[in-house]
């Protein structure tokens, strides 16, 4: 492994919507910063992912860089193995296993018992300057998860908001990019959406589940083809199916006014999507993450962990650069 790499990150902006006075920055450094705080330990902020898991998310890290609080989300997943592989040359194949935290354990001599360590699954990183936040988010963490545990943390648990606030992260258009779509008509429309499913439990059968797929797919699969498959029944899940469905609006060589106007409405209403194109009639391109104010930084990974303090200054420089702090 080298000493050290650099990865470059898309970094997303998100305006904070909070009632009150205090800003998210001031209820992060009040709920979690201030050593005085009982959710200042990390163990008490800590929020199961589902009933049905030991997993949880927390924020791990954080921490006060210049006029901006710094954080770190962190997924766990209890008892997860990691699979490695023997590179033997002299193998006519080389052999696949797994190892587990516990076994870690014994190879350290440790006590498996008191052994608290497992695997990392996903980190998102994020910066708060009073209510404007930049997130580098994964594939298991996103601003929505981020969102929803924030609310959790600063509501629900140390009820440091009242009953009628709720921290809600939305999105700022790229005023560039809104102008060009506005100006230029719009020739093709590409959506896509996740395949995803829903868990059914039958209360005269604890312990069996089956899955369906999700209202939104079977909706649109009706829509299409005349067809009902929500009795569809699946043996196990869909979250690791990776399938996507993809939607294309478009037109052969010209189209009515009418036509026009329908496919720039729908274009126009795109924005609140997270995956879709827009290829306009001048031939250019518009994505779904160019609608939204967002960029790009270098993290640097040295000897496998992530270069922290460089990564604080460059989503707060991001932040300095590309944010108007006076709205």
């Amino acid at each position: 492994m080298k000493e050290s790499i650099t990865k470059h990150k898309t970094i997303r902006y998100k305006k904070v919507d909070l009632k009150g006075e205090k800003t998210l920055y001031d209820y992060i450094k009040e709920v979690v910063i201030d050593d005085s705080s009982n959710y200042h330990k990390v163990k008490n902020r800590k929020q199961s992912v589902s009933n049905e898991s030991d997993d949880f998310i927390f924020i791990n890290h954080v921490s006060e860089y210049k006029n901006m609080v710094y954080g770190e989300l962190v997924i766990v997943e209890i008892d997860k193995s990691q699979q490695y592989i023997d590179l033997d040359d002299e193998a006519s194949e080389y052999k696949i296993s797994s190892l587990s935290t516990s076994q870690i354990a014994s190879i350290n001599n440790e006590n498996a018992e008191d052994f608290k360590k497992e695997f990392v699954d996903s980190v998102l990183y994020f910066g708060v300057i009073k209510n404007h936040m930049a997130i580098i988010q994964s594939r298991a963490l996103t601003a929505r998860t981020l969102e929803s545990y924030l609310d959790w943390l600063l509501g629900e648990v140390s009820e440091a908001m009242a009953d009628d606030y709720a921290v809600i992260l939305k999105d700022t258009p790229n005023l560039e990019i809104e102008q060009k779509l506005t100006s230029t008509p719009a020739k093709t429309l590409v959506m896509s959406t996740d395949i995803d499913s829903e868990i059914n439990q039958d209360s005269t059968e604890k312990a069996s589940s089956s899955y369906t797929l999700s209202d939104k797919v079977v909706q649109v699969f009706k829509a299409m083809l005349n067809d009902d498959l929500s009795t569809m029944r699946l043996e196990d899940d869909l979250e690791d199916a990776n399938l996507k469905m993809k939607i294309e609006m478009t037109y052969d060589r010209k189209t009515s006014a009418s036509g026009q106007r329908v496919i720039d409405s729908v274009a126009a209403s795109l924005r609140h999507s997270d995956d879709y194109k827009i290829y306009l009639t001048d031939g250019s391109l518009i994505t779904a993450d160019q609608m939204k104010l967002s960029g790009t930084i270098s993290m640097q990974i040295i000897k496998g962990n992530v270069y922290q303090a460089g990564l604080k200054s460059q989503i707060h420089t991001w932040l300095i650069d590309n944010v108007d702090f006076s709205e």
